[in-house]
């Protein structure tokens, strides 16, 4: 069976329909499970739990204080029995799944016994919809893990408010064995204007997150694999990416120290560098000198090769 997770945070409307959604699945081989991450309104969640509990399976745990969806969704996780779930699935309030994603992906899962199966997106926003596909990397919906694997390798969400599925899915994918795609559009992400990532002034806050779920990432996947094994160098681009907008957006002067001091300790302490090097040329190709964030061009000021330096000596 499928543990359904389902992460949730002041969204009653968006979460009677993700479970309207889920009672419409043409197959009830699925369990789901909410976590409440100290919602203001408890009573209204029970509520909601209530007038569904007997459609579908269902059970309601929370947070003793709010941390966040990857923390909410650790707290389910956590709580998963093996004898009785061989796959989990995570769903956002937000969203809503497709009448036919959990047969699907479960029968897909099953006939391949994958340690992930993973399907395209549907991203609705205020203006269109648009197509994320099955192979993306950096949101877990639409896909299914298999619990013992998770397990296997210590796989859970860092303790961070923004980025924390896409170090979720870089542990995975470095270190599953198989990966399975199907072509069916089977989960609808919907744009809420209330969402951290979507707030004013997120990148001036929290875009450092970003360093701090590419380290928590790879600090386990290192645990099981050595640096020329992995994928690290397809990911550094994006890191020195990530430090220079976080670095440029910053408006309290506290987020490049921070960063610093995380990547100096992740690049000396795991010898990074020697092989970051052989690999120079490759990374070099992918990297990028600016970025666009409402309409203005920002410059990088520090280059990849005196970043990596400063940061790989100090």
């Amino acid at each position: 069976m499928i543990r359904v997770i389902i992460p949730h945070y002041n969204n009653c409307e968006g979460l009677r329909d993700l479970l309207t959604s889920l009672t419409l699945q043409t197959k009830k081989t699925f369990a789901t499970t909410i976590v409440d991450d100290c919602s203001d309104n408890i009573e209204e969640v029970k509520k909601i739990v209530n007038d569904f509990k007997d459609k579908i399976k269902l059970e309601l745990l929370q947070t003793s204080h709010n941390q966040g969806p990857g923390a909410a969704r650790n707290v389910g996780l956590v709580g998963i029995d093996e004898r009785f779930f061989d796959y989990v699935m995570f769903a956002d309030s937000d969203d809503f799944l497709l009448p036919r994603a959990i047969e699907l992906l479960y029968k897909s899962a099953k006939q391949s016994n994958a340690d992930m199966v993973s399907g395209p997106i549907i991203r609705e926003t205020y203006l269109s919809n648009e197509k994320i596909p099955k192979e993306n990397n950096t949101w877990c919906h639409n896909k299914l893990y298999k619990v013992s694997f998770l397990r296997e390798h210590n796989i859970y969400f860092p303790f961070i408010r923004a980025n924390e599925d896409s170090s979720f899915n870089i542990m995975a994918n470095e270190l599953l064995d198989k990966r399975i795609f199907i072509d069916d559009e089977l989960y609808i992400w919907r744009y809420n204007k209330k969402s951290i990532t979507r707030k004013d002034n997120f990148y001036e806050k929290y875009a450092y997150l970003y360093i701090d779920a590419f380290v928590y990432a790879y600090e386990n996947i290192l645990g099981y694999k050595s640096p020329e094994k992995t994928a690290l160098f397809i990911n550094v681009p994006n890191l020195y990416l990530y430090y220079q907008i976080a670095k440029e957006m910053d408006t309290t002067g506290k987020q490049a120290p921070y960063m610093d001091a995380m990547l100096t300790h992740f690049f000396q302490d795991y010898e990074i560098i020697p092989y970051i090097k052989e690999k120079i040329e490759e990374i070099a190709a992918q990297i990028k000198c600016n970025f666009i964030y409402e309409h203005r061009i920002y410059w990088f000021k520090e280059n990849f090769a005196d970043w990596l330096a400063r940061l790989g000596e100090e």
